[in-house]
């Protein structure tokens, strides 16, 4: 099983290889509740951004871990609630 652990969390996207896509998308399929806390995702353009505009992307801050959640919305075997708490 995959795990993302801090190696692979702060792995840059320019170092995600193949295996680790797919290990990402095996978890996602198997999961039955994805956590996400304070975790950056991408903006219409497709970069992650820090609150100070910085791109995460070009500066090699982040591995596209927000992926997990866009394959666990397309699995089949998935079903996928948002909680959004006011």
């Amino acid at each position: 099983s995959f795990y993302p652990s801090s190696s692979t969390s702060s792995m840059s996207s320019s170092k995600w290889t193949k295996d680790n896509e797919e290990d990402l998308k095996q978890l996602a399929n198997d999961a039955d509740l994805i956590i996400a806390c304070e975790r950056a995702g991408p903006a219409a353009d497709g970069n992650c951004y820090t609150m100070r505009g910085i791109n995460m992307n070009e500066k090699g801050l982040i591995a596209p871990l927000h992926d997990i959640v866009t394959h666990a919305r397309s699995s089949s075997s998935s079903s996928v609630d948002n909680i959004i708490n006011n």
